[in-house]
């Protein structure tokens, strides 16, 4: 009887898990943003906004973005992030329509709108939203002509005890009104004499474009008595700055005289700078953790921790990239690598850095 009763509360047990799932996931909740934005009289919008249309494939238009918070450090919560009113109803009265204005008449389309969070050196934690905006400029027959879009990756960062979720992504929202206001009007002055510059951020219509490109590539570095080959692969957002940040997963296979090492990547980052719609330089530095196979273990006897490599790197490249394309790069230039190998202590290796890739 007694092991009857064992094996039914144990069948009733494991019956019971996926209920207790599927009951956390249907648990949501949402926060609403109070979104809006009053520019002083200095900087107030000197174009001419028609209409605001909402392109994204959204069923609310309110919604601006589905995260997943963990109540109680391990309930999973559905977290709808939405706005008060719809998206194109908030940005149209955010730059209300101006009759007196007598210059290009634009309207605007949302193609993507994301709100993001994340923690940074510990103490602070940082908000971000990503846009990408179309352009229509009204012809003379009264049909709108798309003319370019302008996308956007703006910022704020606040210290973590003071950074309260809604007053962060309402904050960033303005720091991003700001941005826009003074992008139209330097595209509206673009449109009536073209020796006037577009903003960095804009670029000419591409609806073949994702809004996030696959980035992959593999970087080969010769040394005097080897070599290493990192394979990279990431998802990236669109250049909005002529200096911007690119982080990827990595993997390192390296060829020694006197072992072999497969290292994964702890750290990947490096520093872009555009120099012309074609190239640009990237400073990069990598942090790399892996395990070694040495060649000459009949006649050396090693630590067992020396199975095992830390690696940091620093490369400075020239390279071959196109902005705003589906397309290769390929580049060149120096290598700095330091390792660290328990037997062998820290090893210093410069070389030449050959990388090539695809952004599609």
């Amino acid at each position: 009887m007694k092991n009857m009763m064992t094996r039914y509360f144990t069948i009733l047990f494991f019956f019971s898990i996926p209920n207790v799932t599927q009951s956390q996931k249907l648990i949501s909740d949402s926060l609403i943003l109070d979104l809006k934005y009053t520019a002083p009289n200095s900087q107030q919008l000197t174009v001419k906004i028609d209409t605001v249309f909402d392109l994204r494939n959204v069923d609310d238009p309110r919604l601006i973005i589905i995260d997943e918070i963990k109540h109680y450090g391990f309930v999973p919560v559905d977290y709808y992030i939405k706005s008060q009113k719809p998206l194109d109803e908030i940005i149209q009265k955010t730059f209300p329509f101006n009759s007196t204005i007598q210059n290009n008449s634009l309207s605007l389309g949302i193609k993507h709108f994301e709100l993001s969070k994340r923690s940074q050196f510990f103490f602070f934690k940082k908000y971000n939203l990503k846009v990408l905006i179309e352009i229509y400029n009204q012809t003379n027959s009264d049909s709108l002509l798309p003319i370019g879009e302008l996308i956007y990756n703006s910022g704020t960062t606040k210290f973590f005890t003071n950074a309260k979720l809604k007053k962060g992504y309402e904050n960033v929202f303005g720091i991003w009104c700001l941005e826009l206001t003074k992008n139209l009007r330097s595209v509206s002055q673009h449109l009536h004499n073209d020796q006037n510059p577009l903003p960095y951020n804009f670029r000419f219509s591409q609806p073949e474009l994702p809004w996030m490109q696959l980035y992959t590539g593999a970087e080969i570095v010769l040394f005097q008595k080897g070599f290493l080959v990192d394979g990279y692969l990431t998802f990236v957002y669109p250049e909005t700055k002529r200096l911007f940040n690119k982080s990827a997963w990595a993997l390192r296979f390296r060829k020694d005289k006197k072992f072999d090492s497969i290292e994964f990547g702890l750290l990947n980052s490096s520093l872009n700078y555009r120099l012309n719609s074609k190239f640009l330089l990237r400073f990069k530095y990598d942090l790399f953790f892996g395990i070694n196979r040495w060649k000459d273990m009949n006649v050396t006897k090693h630590k067992v921790y020396d199975a095992l490599i830390g690696d940091l790197s620093f490369s400075q490249n020239f390279i071959f990239f196109p902005i705003h394309k589906r397309t290769f790069f390929v580049g060149l230039g120096a290598f700095e690598n330091l390792y660290y190998i328990y037997s062998k202590n820290f090893h210093f290796l410069p070389g030449l850095i050959i990388n090539a890739g695809l952004q599609l």
